[in-house]
């Protein structure tokens, strides 16, 4: 009879002890499911997280609404979790300097993201390309339409030009694929041909395909082509056009509107050119020369 109350009393305080550890494994998963509906809550439905605003700044070229129809797909779509969440919450959108890429957008040169929790508001900083020069893909069919059709000349005399004018210029508008590009030399946007001294215009002749977010010439050739516009400027030559022909000699000729013709090589500076042209227009000679040869380092031939 002692036996068997001792055996139920052990037995009763096992069945107590379990009862105790399910009721706190129920406590604990109660807090746990409580804890995660209420995490849930906040970030989901509380509207603590929920984008109010978007704001782009930097932007000159192109409207906020276009730039954010342009970046929104984008870091939306960058990661399962913003594609959950969407597009109106705070937690979609990364911080800082945007990663993603920007290659079928070229305008922008870099983008960054700056997240206003207070204000819920999200701020899109962009940075645009500014433009340095046009680059245009020259063809032959060009010349057929030279005597039919006028040509568009800008220089820093005029305007506009007659038609007259027009056809003792170089065919422009009518033959060129033309892009813009920056000074980095990435071409960015489709642009008018041009000709003369107000915009900086590069003529390929050479017959390679041109792309944006390409780079006009190799990365160590860029440089030395903008030193030669740069010698242009500071030697005071009116151009009537910036010709390259032949990728393999890595040159450009430009022939001017009251002077000789001028070569440049691209594989050095050019800074050392306007020296020798202002010299020789001090001397009256420059004006009756055929043309300059810059092709040669820290040289001059002209005839």
């Amino acid at each position: 009879m002692v036996v068997n109350l001792e055996e139920q009393f052990s037995a009763n305080k096992k069945r107590q002890r379990k009862i105790k550890r399910w009721i706190f494994v129920i406590v604990i998963i109660i807090v746990i499911v409580l804890f995660v509906w209420g995490a849930w809550w906040f970030v989901f439905r509380s509207g603590v997280f929920l984008v109010e605003a978007i704001v782009v700044r930097g932007n000159k070229k192109i409207s906020q609404e276009e730039v954010v129809q342009a970046l929104e797909p984008k870091i939306i779509g960058s990661s399962r979790r913003a594609s959950f969440l969407g597009a109106r919450h705070m937690l979609s959108w990364p911080e800082g300097a945007l990663t993603i890429d920007l290659t079928d957008t070229p305008i922008f040169k870099s983008a960054a993201i700056e997240k206003n929790y207070q204000e819920k508001k999200i701020i899109i900083h962009v940075v645009e390309r500014e433009p340095y020069g046009v680059w245009c893909r020259e063809t032959k069919q060009g010349n057929v339409l030279q005597e039919a059709l006028p040509a568009v000349q800008i220089t820093s005399s005029t305007a506009s030009s007659s038609p007259e004018r027009a056809q003792e210029s170089t065919l422009v508008g009518y033959d060129s694929q033309c892009m813009w590009f920056d000074d980095d030399g990435t071409l960015y946007q489709q642009a008018l041909a041009v000709q003369g001294s107000l915009i900086r215009a590069v003529y390929d002749y050479s017959g390679n395909d041109i792309a944006l977010n390409a780079k006009i010439l190799p990365e160590e050739l860029i440089s030395n082509l903008f030193s030669i516009f740069d010698a242009l400027s500071r030697a005071g030559v009116s151009v009537q056009e910036v010709r390259y022909e032949d990728p393999k000699l890595q040159e450009v000729r430009v022939t001017t509107h009251d002077g000789p013709e001028l070569y440049f090589g691209l594989r050095f500076s050019a800074l050392y050119a306007p020296e020798v042209v202002l010299s020789l227009r001090e001397k009256g000679e420059l004006s009756k020369l055929k043309y300059i040869d810059f092709r040669v380092e820290n040289r001059a031939y002209y005839r």
